[in-house]
């Protein structure tokens, strides 16, 4: 072997041990450099954002129907319970002009609804048929027919079209009585002018309810319970108007708005 060979060999082998050194080297700082990767992503993950941004948040059962919703948008903020088949059955929300809570039935019509509009409170209950069964509006008794301390005035149905600026009509349509407090002293005398001025009072108010705006009863139930009172409180007044002396209220039963 001569002088050259041997050389060569040796830094042959020196380069070899020089590069195993730095593939040691190298691999230890990248099982370093892991370490605190994986350091980093455990953290991340155990650092839970306290704060979710959406417009609509949607939760759905496992047959992919909408269960829970939660929405918003300029003008509303709504929160909605649905059934298994996905119908909207309970709604609480905060919208343009009121707020309020409304439960509905399967078929999607609002059965009880409780709000907050610019008039006040009110609580109502409906039937299938979108009919008042049922109202509370501070500020109008409650009327209780099977109470002795009350007479009653049964001026029978009415029905009236409104028509909108948009050109559709729409039917109300209510059942009216004429609520007077029996203990008053006048009571006996206000429901005989009643009785003999029935016709002219039913004239007075089918032209109050044809003067009434059909966009008091549309929207939400609340908006609709307002527009109801509306009525109500423009009857009485116009009743009180007319007679000689004066109801203490307004009962409308079968009330329709369709």
């Amino acid at each position: 072997m001569t002088k050259n060979t041997k050389n060569n060999e040796n830094n042959i082998s020196e380069r070899l041990t020089e590069l195993e050194h730095k593939y040691t080297r190298q691999k230890k700082i990248n099982l370093v450099l892991a370490a605190f990767l994986i350091a980093g992503v455990v953290i991340a993950a155990a650092e839970v954002n306290p704060v979710i941004e959406a417009k609509k948040i949607i939760l759905r059962d496992d047959a992919g129907n909408v269960r829970i919703q939660l929405s918003a948008n300029d003008e509303t903020a709504e929160f909605t319970l649905h059934d298994s088949k996905g119908t909207k059955r309970v709604a609480v929300g905060s919208y343009a002009n009121s707020s309020g809570l409304a439960v509905f039935d399967s078929d999607k019509k609002t059965r009880i609804g409780l709000g907050l509009s610019q008039d006040g409170p009110a609580l109502g209950m409906y039937n299938s048929n979108g009919t008042v069964i049922a109202s509370v509006i501070p500020g109008h008794r409650t009327v209780d027919l099977d109470k002795d301390s009350l007479l009653t005035f049964d001026l029978g149905q009415f029905t009236t079209v409104l028509s909108e600026k948009r050109g559709k009509n729409n039917k109300l349509q209510a059942r009216i009585l004429l609520i007077i407090n029996s203990d008053r002293n006048d009571a006996i005398k206000v429901k005989k002018e009643l009785i003999a001025r029935k016709a002219e009072i039913r004239n007075t108010i089918n032209f109050t309810m044809i003067g009434m705006d059909s966009n008091l009863f549309i929207g939400n139930s609340s908006q609709r319970q307002a527009g109801y009172r509306a009525l109500r409180i423009s009857i009485k007044d116009a009743v009180n108007g007319l007679i000689t002396g004066s109801v203490d209220d307004v009962l409308l039963e079968d009330f329709i708005f369709q």
